[in-house]
């Protein structure tokens, strides 16, 4: 059973080896949207990267890609392989930029986009990585907004919710409990909460783009698999996370926050968690950058950093 085991691990490899370059011409074309616009990045003829594109197709025996002549759109398999291919190459050239590391000093600008919400888990890396690296200078853009990196001179975001962009590379930090919350000074003059319909009839603080509030409304999960959807009545709507902390703090109504943000608040009584056997979607505090052959020497080594800290402190496991 053991020799049939080591055999099919060395066939794998085999095909794993064959396969490799079609897989990275592959995550190519999907990151560039085009098998044209991926010749042109690669510096090869558009049939070349047709034939081998339809050939990976062939070996596998799927279908990656659904072209046309207007636009290409991946299959469930082909958004599957892609993801999985991602990761791979970015392992490997994060590995490379770790030999790289030893070569040279570092020095020049680390340009970074963050998330209100992300940031208080940011400023003891920032910090140690300049310690680490004096010459680097450290530009950051503070946003919600979930920008699109392929328009903008940043090297990395450091984003948070759900990823929904299709040709991003992501890498998750942080998983984060959404909770509601509210002040006592709020619920001391309005009507109780002891289930979740209760909540329709309280003023809600929200931000515009919030996936998890709709025009169909919230939908939250409850014990044995119970779910409510409830439409929300919103009272203020704003677009910075932590202005919607300072007005739920100062009783401007209920609010969806992250767990760990709010950990202190609720410690102290200054915040007060509702109907906490109800539950919403877990967000991501995630780096995301495009193109990997974009990710500068300097990014990665923070993205390095970013991954080492994640892993020794996880939010979820010290606020969750």
């Amino acid at each position: 059973m053991k020799e049939r085991s080591v055999s099919i691990q060395d066939t794998i490899r085999r095909e794993f080896r064959q396969l490799a370059p079609g897989l990275i011409l592959f995550a190519e074309v999907v990151e560039a949207g085009s098998i044209t616009r991926a010749a042109d990045r690669l510096g090869v003829g558009k049939s070349m990267v047709s034939k081998s594109l339809a050939g990976l197709e062939a070996k596998l025996g799927v279908l990656l890609l659904e072209r046309t002549t207007r636009v290409q759109k991946l299959t469930a398999a082909g958004d599957q392989l892609y993801h999985s291919v991602s990761r791979m190459i970015s392992e490997g050239e994060m590995a490379l930029a770790d030999i790289d590391s030893w070569k040279v000093t570092p020095a020049g600008k680390l340009r970074l986009t963050i998330a209100e919400l992300a940031c208080q888990f940011l400023a003891t890396s920032i910090t140690a990585f300049k310690r680490n690296y004096p010459l680097v200078e450290i530009d950051i853009t503070i946003d919600d907004a979930q920008l699109d990196l392929t328009a903008t001179q940043l090297d990395l975001g450091i984003l948070f919710g759900w990823p929904s962009e299709q040709n991003i590379v992501v890498r998750n930090l942080y998983d984060q409990a959404i909770i509601l919350v509210a002040s006592p000074s709020y619920l001391d003059r309005s009507q109780p909460i002891t289930e979740p319909s209760d909540l329709t009839l309280h003023d809600w603080v929200l931000h515009p783009a919030d996936p998890l509030v709709s025009d169909d409304g919230m939908l939250l999960k409850g014990p044995d698999n119970s779910e409510a959807k409830l439409q929300l009545r919103r009272s203020v709507t704003t677009n910075s996370a932590i202005y919607i902390k300072n007005l739920i703090l100062a009783g401007a109504g209920i609010a969806l926050y992250p767990l760990a943000n709010v950990e202190r608040e609720l410690a102290s009584g200054a915040l007060v968690q509702l109907v906490p056997e109800w539950k919403l979607p877990s967000a991501s505090v995630y780096a995301a950058y495009t193109h990997r052959n974009a990710l500068s020497s300097i990014a990665r080594l923070f993205l390095d950093k970013l991954i080492e800290d994640s892993r020794s402190a996880q939010p979820s496991a010290r606020f969750g």
